[in-house]
């Protein structure tokens, strides 16, 4: 054998033990489990020094309050929703005094909502009701309306909310 065929042989068998070991390497992490890692050491270089500076800062323009951050929050899409409940309250075919009137309003958001309204001399009755809603939710109010000389009565209503936020319900009540 001469030397060019030793050297050929030399070099096949450092490609066929390189071949091996990258098999290994490749078999050995097809069969590796998922979570663990495998280590391998690399070299470092040295770190960097880096020059140190003294930042001054005006304490003056920071802000005296920092946002929480905990209360970030997607846009919910609600909208704030003004419902005025007016009408007049009537005892036979007079104007009542002295009828109390409760407005009740329940939505997704808002499960209980009660307001009392203040009656007019002519027996007039507005109730405002503000609250926060997303649109196209649906809300159901009732108003009840009593008075110790008759006996109470009650209306029911649903509407679906739209994207105007000002509504009007008028409800006449009368009581016998």
């Amino acid at each position: 054998m001469n030397h060019n065929q030793t050297s050929r042989f030399t070099a096949m068998g450092l490609c066929i033990s390189l071949l091996a070991l990258v098999w290994m390497l490749l078999v050995s992490l097809m069969f590796m489990p998922q979570h663990q890692t495998m280590n391998f050491t690399l070299p470092v270089a040295a770190p960097i020094d880096v020059a140190k500076t003294h930042h001054t800062t005006n304490l003056a323009a920071l802000p005296r309050t920092l946002a929480d951050t905990n209360l970030v929050a997607l846009h919910s899409f609600q909208q704030q929703y003004t419902y005025v409940f007016t009408g007049q309250v009537t005892c036979g075919a007079n104007p009542c005094r002295d009828a109390a009137v409760q407005v009740h309003v329940q939505t997704d958001k808002n499960p209980g909502i009660v307001k009392e309204a203040a009656l007019g001399p002519d027996g007039n009755y507005m109730v405002v009701v503000l609250f926060k809603e997303a649109p196209h939710e649906q809300i159901d109010w009732k108003i009840n309306a009593d008075s110790k000389d008759s006996a109470s009565t009650e209306l029911h209503g649903q509407q679906i909310l739209e994207d105007d936020p000002d509504v009007v319900v008028e409800n006449p009540i009368q009581l016998l």
